[in-house]
């Protein structure tokens, strides 16, 4: 959203005609018109007086809104996913989402910052796909690569951004990494889930399912590799962590016997 829409919205808002912030302010009615039509700006003066007339702090007629904030990341998602996120410039991220480097330094300290909000709603949306369409029927084994293959389809659409993803995981923060695990309960839940139920049947004793979910989503991590750097597809990725989900399977049956 432009200067010009966010102050026509606060002055309306205010309650305020274009004539009346304009007597507030000290000019015409026409300079208010002209602002909100994003033909001029107010003046530093300007908008500190507009600022006092609206009782909003100068911040909030300058900033942009939450919406140009989705615009930026949808932008960055579509550019790291078809570019890449080393050959994405922050100018090519304004200029797709149409904003400035100031506004754009008003939601993000820079490209990394920003990658990791992508890789947020990147994630909720491919748990949300997985919930969808949860794997109820088969073997236990049938429903995990059944699962894993919704992650591994979805995944290797947006390979070049999962790829950023995971390397960028290495660099971040403790604090980024709490906030990850705890959004990657999700996952563990839909794993957790599915070695419950095959407890419950019989197929498998009770153990440590949480070491055995952590086991499963190491060995997914690692097989993305094959689809960098050898062009493995879903099915060749099932194939390929098969031999582990059977490891990770037989221990917790060797338990059971």
């Amino acid at each position: 959203m432009e200067l010009g829409q966010r102050l026509r919205e606060l002055r309306e808002l205010a309650g305020l005609s274009q004539t009346e912030l304009g007597k507030a302010v000290g000019v015409s009615r026409n300079a208010v018109s002209q602002w909100e039509a994003g033909v001029t700006q107010p003046s530093s003066r300007r908008l500190s007086a507009v600022s006092h007339a609206l009782n909003v702090p100068v911040d909030r007629i300058m900033a942009p809104n939450s919406r140009t904030r989705e615009k930026v990341v949808e932008a960055a998602t579509r550019l790291f996913d078809r570019v890449g996120f080393d050959q994405t410039s922050i100018d090519v991220i304004c200029a797709s989402a149409d904003i400035s480097a100031s506004d754009f330094s008003r939601f993000f300290e820079n490209k990394h910052e920003l990658l990791y909000e992508v890789l947020k709603k990147y994630n909720d949306r491919t748990f949300a796909e997985a919930r969808r369409i949860p794997p109820k029927f088969g073997t236990l084994e049938a429903r995990l690569k059944h699962l894993l293959h919704i992650y591994f389809v979805n995944d290797l659409a947006h390979i070049k951004l999962t790829a950023a993803l995971i390397a960028y995981s290495w660099q971040w923060s403790e604090g980024r990494e709490r906030e990850n695990i705890r959004q990657l309960s999700d996952y563990h839940e839909m794993v957790l889930g599915l070695l419950e139920a095959a407890a419950a049947d019989g197929e498998i004793s009770r153990g440590n399912f949480k070491a055995a979910s952590d086991l499963i989503l190491s060995a997914y991590t690692l097989s993305l590799r094959k689809a960098v750097f050898d062009g493995f597809d879903a099915d060749k990725l099932i194939r390929y962590v098969e031999p582990q989900l059977e490891l990770i399977l037989r221990g917790l049956r060797a338990e059971k016997a």
